[in-house]
This record gives C-alpha cells, structure tokens and sequence, in this order.
C-alpha cells in the first residue's frame, strides 16, 4: 500500500489559494476553537454530528424569489390577456372567405396564449427541479458523526450500482482535514473565502477519498479553528465546546454582527428588512427540518444506532503513541515559538526522524528485555 500523501502540518500554495493539512494525526492546533454555529447539529456525550447544510438557505431564498416573480408575471399576463375566455376570444381571427368575414380559430394564437400563460409556471420549474435534487442528494448519506469514546468517524456515501446509502468507520487519527483559503480579485476589491476539507482516505481505490465534506468558512484560519473545536471534543470532552444549536433568524443576526466586527444594536435595519422579505424565516424552517430528518434517518440504520452508544469508561479508546509524540514536540519546539498549524512545516518531515528512531529503540528494549527473560 502506498504512504497516504497528507499529513499535519504540510502547507501548499498555489496561485491565489493556501491550504494547510490538519490531519491525519490530529495533532494540536494552537488555535482556539471555533464557536459552534449550524455545522454542529448534535452533540452528546459521546460523539458530535456535522452537517454542511448551509447552502439550504440561499437556495430557500432564491426558489421563494423566483416563485414570486413567476407568479406576479403570471398574474399580470393572465389578466392582460382576460384570463383564459380572454385567450379563447383572442385565438379567432377574422378572414375573408367566399367574399364574406367569418371568424376562423388560429392554432398559433392559440399556442402563443398557452405560451404566455406557461411563462410564469415554466420559470419557475428550474427552481423547482433544483430543490427536488438537493433533497435527493442529502437523504442519499448520513452527517458525520465523530465518536470520541471509540475514537472514530462515522461517513457515509451512496452507492449507484446498489442505489443504497453505504456506511463505514474509520479511525479518527486516520481522517484527513485540510483548511484552505481562496482570493479572487476584482478591480476594487480582493474577496477571501475559506472552506475545511474532511475526508477519509480509500483504502481500496488509492489515491481517492471514500467520502468528504466539505465546510464553508470565513477564511484559513476560521477553517482551522472549526477542526479545533472537532478535535478539542474529541481529545477534550464534550466540555470543551459549546452546545448545538437550532438556526435561528436572531443566531444568524448575531452571527453576521460578529463577522463585521459591530454590535448588534448596529445591525442594519435594510438587511433585517431585506432577510424577511427574501424568505429567510422560511430557509431557516427548511434547514431545521432537513437536519432533523436526517438525524432520525441515521437512528434507523441498526449499525450507526449501536455504534453511537456510549461505552463504559474503562473501554475508552486512547491516543495513540505517534499522535503524544508529535503532540510534544509541537509543543516543545514549534509552540513554544508563538506558531500555530498554520505555520508549521510538514511534521512528517521535521520530525519523523526522531519519531522512526524512537521506536526503534523502543524495539530494541523490548527484544532485550524478551531475551532477558528467555
């Protein structure tokens, strides 16, 4: 088997965008963590439950957008034309036949006024369409679910041969996370944007991810914070994050003042204005209803509920020795500096050596003692 090509610490750029590897080996961060917002849409005792649902809430307000427009255009057309009588007395025309006008029933008015009055409906139907497929797609897999007892992740995928949702469990120090961040430029302004990539690695297929996740954030840094608050409640406890939340029309608020850097009483009266007439009261219902669906689907599948459960203490799963190692040297050398994961090298490579060397003469203590014994 190939060496999995990530590892904590590796840093890569690439025209306008950075990304740095945060696991495998969940290694400290030095960052704090990230407050929990609608990412976190469970958390228990013994594991968290990550979903990325919040492109539910743009696209809630443009489909509630579209179907206004559509309708208000359908209604202007049906009255301008005088409803559907109005369209049936419009499709006769006057002709001259045998020297006398008679009035004839013409196929094309005809189809224009059922074309005039689709225009409203059809528009809308893309929309539609679009909201139908997402639904598809998010009841095809499960969110993911981090348990800190088993010290392992949860994910899912859907099989297309099969037409069923697949589910399997991987080791939480084996799980990849990368936090990038893009810039896109225009002329009077430079746009950043982050993301956290998590995925597990196929052991079969080399080279691809069994499934991921992909996480919006504001920047790099954002993004890495969001893994800490992951990592922190797995090494940590439930304790040292906060609580999952419902999305609220007062959260979101919040949430914005807290990006712009204002207080809430500056928040400004056009945008709150602007969220209720867009629909957003009624994209915050969606995405609270989706997340719930999906949690009771996850209940339904006999593994995922057993493997949820919590596990006497004594059974706990503990971190692995590579996973201390590096843990302290990071702290010894590199956060000791004022640096953070962000700013470290490929730990692999820094410290590998010594981890390699480490071992072996633990090895060779371990043969000596065995021949000792013998």
């Amino acid at each position: 088997m190939k060496l999995f090509p990530y590892f904590a610490g590796q840093q890569t750029e690439k025209n306008l965008g950075r990304n740095t590897v945060l696991a495998p080996l969940p290694v400290k961060t030095r960052l704090k963590p990230a407050e929990t917002d609608a990412v976190l849409t469970a958390k228990t005792e013994s594991y968290i439950e990550l979903g990325s649902y919040g492109g539910l809430i743009l696209q809630t307000q443009m489909l509630l957008i579209n179907f206004l427009v559509s309708f208000i255009a359908f209604l202007y057309i049906y009255t301008d034309l005088g409803g559907i009588s109005g369209v049936v007395g419009r499709s006769y025309e006057r002709v001259f036949i045998n020297g006398q006008w008679v009035s004839e029933l013409s196929y094309f008015l005809v189809f224009m006024g059922i074309g005039l009055l689709s225009l409203g409906p059809l528009s809308f139907g893309p929309a539609f369409l679009a909201m139908i497929h997402t639904h598809r797609d998010l009841a095809r897999a499960l969110p993911i679910r981090f348990h800190r007892q088993r010290r392992e992740v949860m994910m899912s995928r859907w099989n297309k041969r099969k037409q069923q949702t697949e589910i399997k469990f991987f080791p939480w120090e084996s799980v990849c996370a990368m936090a990038g961040e893009g810039t896109a430029v225009a002329p009077n302004m430079v746009m950043r944007e982050g993301s956290l990539f998590i995925g597990a690695y196929d052991d079969v297929a080399s080279g691809y991810f069994w499934a991921s996740m992909r996480i919006s954030a504001l920047d790099r840094t954002h993004a890495a914070m969001k893994w800490e608050m992951i990592r922190s409640f797995m090494e940590d406890g439930p304790k040292a994050i906060g609580e999952s939340q419902p999305v609220t029309m007062e959260g979101m608020v919040q949430q914005y003042c807290d990006e712009q850097g204002i207080k809430r009483k500056h928040f400004p009266d056009h945008i709150k204005n602007w969220w209720y007439l867009s629909g957003r009261m009624v994209a915050i219902w969606r995405m609270n209803w989706v997340i719930r669906k999906l949690q009771k689907k996850a209940e339904k599948f006999p593994q995922v509920a057993e493997w949820s459960k919590p596990l006497p203490k004594e059974e706990w799963a503990k971190p692995s020795e590579a996973l201390n190692f590096f843990n302290r040297k990071l702290a010894e050398n590199e956060y000791q500096r004022g640096k953070t994961i962000l700013t470290v090298n490929d730990l692999r490579e820094t410290y590998g050596p010594a981890w390699e060397e480490s071992q072996r003469r633990r090895k060779e203590k371990k043969q000596a003692a065995e021949s000792l014994n013998a």
